[in-house]
């Protein structure tokens, strides 16, 4: 099995810092990132937020 690239590593650069802020973000909105990855598909990403209703606050 061989894999090749579709962006180089510099085109690629910005990832680390853009999920760092989805983290932080994540953090501050009690919310939960949630991470799965396959062979074939890549990576998937997803935010869980919280709903508050008003009388719960």
């Amino acid at each position: 099995m061989s894999s090749r690239r579709r962006h180089s590593r510099h085109e690629r650069a910005g990832e680390g810092i853009s999920l760092s802020i989805v983290k932080r973000l994540a953090e501050l909105l009690d919310a939960t990132v949630e991470v799965t990855s396959g062979a074939t598909h890549g990576m998937t990403f997803r935010i869980l937020l919280p709903v508050f209703y008003a009388d719960q606050r």
